[in-house]
């Protein structure tokens, strides 16, 4: 993780000391605006899948709670059949 915060940390600033050069502040102004958005895109696709996750964790927990409190005839009616047929077998 640190590594990848010393790359992150390394290219900020070689991207402001790259802006200070007269010539290429043109060429990096667009390059900046470039990778916000991009940051943009990816953070709104980031928040969709933590949505998706907290949604999905919670119904586990609900399915989970189903299965601690209700017995297995109420959930399960495949279960309900296969104990009444093996009763008149």
């Amino acid at each position: 993780m640190s590594t990848i915060l010393f790359w992150v940390a390394a290219f900020i600033l070689s991207i402001i000391l790259l802006s200070m050069i007269p010539g290429l502040d043109l060429l990096l102004k667009p390059t900046i605006k470039i990778l916000f958005d991009l940051l943009v895109v990816v953070g709104g696709g980031l928040a969709n899948y933590a949505i998706w996750f907290l949604k999905r964790l919670i119904r586990a927990h609900k399915v989970l709670f189903t299965h601690l409190t209700l017995s297995a005839e109420t959930i399960d009616p495949a279960y309900r059949l296969e104990k009444n047929s093996d009763k008149y077998d």
